[in-house]
């Protein structure tokens, strides 16, 4: 889908339509840009944008997203649900919300998910690559001198330690649990139903994702416009106007100069 150039002109209102694609970092790199990923501080520059634009009057958040790092998700999704209140924020998935995905988006006020698309992931995971056979066949030997006892545990060129993965594992526990916690909060559920109903970690389809409570409905991108458009979605302030594009505040607000009221 072509992104659109420029602010729609309205009496009304714009609605500002927030992509949050590919993979999630904390801070934009020329890297990330490459990828067509999502940087969480440019996507909360834009937030903050739309916040205090009155011109804006909802904002439509566009997932298609596998997830990405864990640093700093947590602190942009309660910014998000701390501010839902100010203006209607809806996220719809087009065509994956998956991990850190989801836990922005479960911030949000409602989740819309088109037909085919896959929700949840809902945890964290850590890998670790032993190389130290291979790098034993290749004739290479690595000493790894350390101070205090832990420094660069976990280290590829060796094996990994029963108390490495214990402390691996305690760290992942405790970002899942908050993880857990959280998107409880921001759906008014129990985290006992999170942990048992919210796919333990796997996807699901956007028809089960609604029968889990994990997203509110089933619907099209454009008719989530139409009705934010015409009032009929809740807390919807009869916008009829919109404006889209990459979450990059200069290109943000040259848009919102084009568009005059």
């Amino acid at each position: 889908k072509e992104q659109a150039s420029s602010a729609s002109k309205s009496s009304k209102g714009i609605i500002a339509v927030l992509p949050v694609q590919g993979i999630i970092a904390p801070r934009d790199s020329w890297i990330l840009q490459f990828m067509g990923g999502t940087a969480l501080d440019s996507l909360l520059d834009g937030i903050d944008i739309c916040l205090n634009e009155s011109r804006i009057s909802g904002i439509i958040f566009d997932f298609d997203t596998p997830g990405g790092s864990a640093y700093g998700v947590k602190c942009a999704a309660d910014t998000i649900f701390a501010c839902r209140s100010q203006k209607p924020m809806v996220s719809v998935v087009r065509y994956c919300m998956a991990s850190a995905g989801y836990y922005l988006g479960a911030a949000t006020s409602r989740i819309i998910a088109e037909p085919t698309s896959i929700i949840g992931s809902v945890g964290s995971a850590m890998e670790h690559y032993d190389y130290s056979k291979q790098l034993e066949d290749d004739g290479v030997k690595v000493t790894i001198i350390r101070s205090p006892e832990f420094k660069m545990e976990g280290h590829p060129a060796e094996p990994l330690t029963d108390p490495a993965k214990a402390h691996m594992q305690a760290r992942i526990d405790e970002l899942t649990n908050d993880f857990q916690k959280d998107v409880a909060g921001y759906r008014g559920v129990d985290q006992k139903a999170v942990q048992a109903s919210y796919g333990q970690g796997r996807t699901m389809s956007a028809n089960d994702a609604v029968k889990a409570g994990m997203i509110d409905k089933v619907g099209m991108f454009a008719d989530v416009v139409g009705q934010m458009s015409s009032g009929t979605m809740a807390r919807s302030l009869a916008q009829t106007g919109r404006m889209e594009g990459c979450v990059d505040s200069t290109v943000m607000r040259a848009k919102l100069a084009l568009a005059t009221m």
